[in-house]
């Protein structure tokens, strides 16, 4: 009988041995099963605030070969080199005048969102959600802040930077959205395209990363938002009056309470909307331009050369509303997650992925508002609950020229 309790003891031990060693933080933010990848990632925090970042800092350096400096020791930075990732929750310009030599500047400049502008898309989009679901109640809830303190600079594989700039909690920062950046893989269709994508060196026109950013919202015990975007140029296309840029390579990602939280809220309803800052700036392409659902679709944007991704889009309901006539002059598109409850798009992460095209005049820069709303429905034995609860991620941003 010892024997067997001594036996069943040294099992235990090492069981318990094995599970501490796959278990990274156990926090709903926690990423788990982390294999490291060779990328180098520099962090820099102020000397104030160090303790904030917890989270952040464990993750990263399970991650990568992370190095963590001092806002006060930002000179000590190396020089910057293709493959090498900065990040920054401090002054972004003190980064930026750090890393500055040698760079080829690709800048996205966040501009404060109006929120009159905010409130009249969200009353179109209940006009919507009324037709669709007449029974159901929205309820948006208080807007909730964030510190505007992510900035992050990648250096690509031909000198020239990536930025992404965004909002964070600092206690609960959005790691996904930063380790998906960080590890960001191109395209082989843009392998060419990207290879020479200093300014001036194209021989035919060709679509140009020009800039990315990210942001999102959290509303517990309901869910999350995020999106993740990119900006393109096309260069040397010929055209001296016009100049074209993409909204492209899009992630607009729902995270439901049922995942986040165990709350029992899953997706029920998405909202994105593009809309030109400026009415000298025309709505010219789109994607998808119909309803769709269950297919695996492809995105295509651009005349020629173009900008195609694909994605799955399962028992979901994508409605397009996009209207490119100079009075509406934006993209909206209406996702129903209303007969998937239950399933994978209604009760884990799941990313939309639309795309836009834009002409603008000539040297100018490209500006446009990016809104994307969720909604979140209690999922009861009989069906859905009479109330989805709302939360929208929201930025105004110029990019180029």
């Amino acid at each position: 009988m010892k024997k067997l309790v001594f036996l069943f003891l040294i099992f235990a031990l090492i069981l318990s041995s094995v599970l501490q060693s796959k278990t990274l933080g156990r926090s709903s933010n926690s990423i788990e099963s982390i294999s490291r990848k060779p990328i180098d990632v520099f962090v820099v925090i102020p000397s104030y605030s160090t303790s904030k970042y917890g989270l952040l800092l464990e993750t990263l350096e399970a991650r990568y070969n992370t190095k963590i400096v001092d806002e006060k020791d930002i000179s000590s930075l190396p020089l910057s080199k293709p493959g090498m990732c900065f990040i920054t929750f401090g002054d972004k310009n003190l980064l930026r005048q750090q890393l500055e030599k040698g760079l080829v500047k690709f800048s996205v400049k966040d501009i404060p969102t109006n929120k009159d502008d905010v409130k009249q898309l969200r009353n179109e989009m209940e006009e919507t959600a009324l037709i669709h679901n007449p029974s159901i109640k929205l309820d948006w809830g208080d807007d909730e802040q964030y510190n505007s303190v992510l900035y992050g600079l990648r250096i690509l594989p031909n000198g020239a930077t990536d930025e992404i700039e965004g909002r964070s909690n600092l206690e609960t920062p959005d790691l996904e959205s930063i380790t998906n950046w960080i590890e960001e893989t191109y395209s082989d269709s843009l392998s060419d395209a990207r290879s020479s994508s200093k300014l001036g060196t194209q021989a035919s026109a060709s679509w140009v990363l020009k800039g990315s950013c990210t942001n999102y919202s959290e509303r517990s015990p309901y869910g999350k938002v995020s999106y993740g975007i990119q900006f393109y140029q096309l260069v040397n296309e010929g055209d001296n009056t016009y100049d074209y840029w993409a909204v492209a390579y899009t992630n607009y990602s729902t995270i439901p309470g049922w995942y986040l939280y165990n709350s029992g809220y899953q997706t029920y309803l998405a909202w994105i909307y593009n809309v030109p800052l400026s009415s000298a700036e025309t709505l010219l392409d789109w994607d998808p331009t119909s309803t769709v659902s269950n297919v695996s679709y492809t995105v295509t944007i651009g005349q020629s050369p173009t900008l195609s991704w694909t994605y799955s889009i399962p028992a979901i309901i994508v409605y397009d509303h996009s209207d490119p006539t100079p009075s509406v002059n934006r993209t909206y598109w209406d996702v129903e997650y209303a007969n998937s409850r239950d399933q994978a798009a209604c009760t884990a992460t799941f990313a939309n992925k639309p795309g836009s095209e834009f002409r603008i005049p000539n040297g100018s820069s490209f500006g446009i508002q990016l809104l994307f709303t969720g909604g979140f429905a209690y999922s009861h034995w009989y069906g859905w609950d009479s109330t989805a609860y709302c939360t929208s991620t929201s930025g105004n941003y110029s990019v180029g020229p």
